[in-house]
C-alpha cells in the first residue's frame, strides 16, 4: 500500500491521468482532426531527450573556477590602480 500524502488521493490522480492520456492518443489518431492541431508525440532524438543528457561539454581546458578568479583579480588589480 501507498503511503498517502495529506489531501492526495493516489486513486483519482491516477483515474485522471488515465483518462487525460486516453483522451490525447484517440485525438492524436483520430484522422477528422486537422494534422496541424493534433496533439504531437515528442520523441527522444539522437542528440538529445526530454529528460536526457545533453550533448553540450565544456572542452576540458576550461576552468571556471580558475577563470573567475582570475577575472576578481583582475577587477581588483585595476580598481587599486585607478586610486
Amino acid at each position: 500500500m501507498k503511503p498517502q500524502a495529506p489531501g492526495f488521493n493516489y486513486a483519482e490522480a491516477n483515474a485522471f491521468l488515465n483518462k487525460r492520456w486516453t483522451a490525447v492518443m484517440s485525438e492524436m489518431n483520430d484522422s477528422r482532426v486537422p494534422k496541424d492541431l493534433r496533439p504531437k508525440e515528442h520523441t527522444r532524438t539522437a542528440t538529445v531527450g526530454g529528460w536526457g543528457k545533453s550533448k553540450l561539454h565544456l572542452q576540458p581546458s576550461v576552468n571556471f573556477l580558475r577563470d573567475l578568479s582570475e577575472a576578481i583579480q583582475n577587477g581588483k588589480a585595476k580598481k587599486a590602480g585607478r586610486k
